[in-house]
């Protein structure tokens, strides 16, 4: 899958997650951004993980 970053760049990856984790692996086609997570979550649904794990990696990437 691919995440556009707000300064146009793109991160390739994956994510995965069963109730109580999510996680991902992402990184940029020349490898200079490289973002791995895991977040534990406090409910199974998935739509709330989604939000927890997109704030780091917006942090992390955005400039």
């Amino acid at each position: 899958m691919s995440t556009p970053l707000p300064d146009g760049s793109v991160l390739w990856g994956r994510t995965g997650s069963d109730p109580g984790y999510r996680s991902g692996a992402f990184a940029s086609r020349d490898l200079h951004l490289r973002a791995v997570y895991a977040v534990g979550t406090s409910s199974s649904s998935v739509n709330p993980a989604v939000a927890v794990s997109q704030r780091p990696a917006l942090a992390a990437f955005a400039r």
